[in-house]
């Protein structure tokens, strides 16, 4: 197994685009006040090819853990604070809640998005709808896309919503695993600390992705 480190600059979202080869980095998305008080950030792992296939977010001993940590993650819909929703984080949301997935068309109310066994356990086992300012996978866990053959246009995935108080902030980094348009095998990214919200725009990259280090699988 070898290791590679990478490093990438900041890089503010451009409408021409990011010229550097796969995994290109992350974008964080206002969505504005949808939950009195509280702001909603969508994020995006995106990709140079739109037939990129992501994998999986995942916690990684060798490469990077899944960890989510800072303000207070909200929830819209009655119900959501019982974790007992699985696999299907768009099914019953209602806007303004807080969830991960892999892709998916919220409007439509689909997902392939699945989970390892005890992910997150014993503090949330197997939820796809998140509580709490804290949570993380060390190793050998995480969400995927149990059915990743089709392509996201434009090379963007969404990979998780999260809602917090107006002018609070938070972190989120993990593992992203991928497999590059035309080949077989996997590669593993750290996505580095995405910071939500990303400072002085709408949307940034760079601040995700600026140090990874990745390994392919056969």
């Amino acid at each position: 197994m070898s290791k590679l480190a990478v490093f990438a600059g900041t890089v503010a979202l451009a409408a021409a685009g990011v010229a550097s080869a796969d995994y290109t980095g992350t974008t964080v998305m206002n969505m504005g006040e949808i939950v009195p008080g509280t702001t909603t950030y969508r994020i995006f792992v995106n990709f140079s090819s739109p037939d990129d296939r992501l994998l999986a977010i995942s916690g990684n001993d060798n490469v990077s853990a899944l960890r989510y940590s800072g303000a207070e993650l909200v929830q819209n819909s009655p119900g959501f604070e019982s974790l007992d929703l699985q696999d299907r984080p768009f099914v019953a949301s209602l806007p303004g809640d807080s969830w991960v997935t892999i892709g998916g068309n919220f409007d439509a109310g689909t997902t392939d998005t699945t989970f390892s066994p005890g992910f997150l356990a014993p503090a949330f086992p197997g939820a796809s709808v998140i509580k709490g300012s804290f949570f993380e996978q060390l190793d050998n866990g995480g969400y995927f896309d149990f059915n990743p053959g089709t392509p996201e246009a434009g090379g963007s995935v969404l990979v998780a919503q999260f809602t917090i108080a107006s002018g609070a902030t938070a972190t989120y980094e993990a593992t992203v695993d991928y497999v590059l348009a035309g080949q077989l095998g996997a590669t593993s990214v750290a996505m580095g600390t995405v910071v939500i919200p990303a400072p002085g725009a709408m949307a940034l990259l760079g601040l995700a992705g600026l140090a990874g280090t990745r390994r392919r699988r056969a």
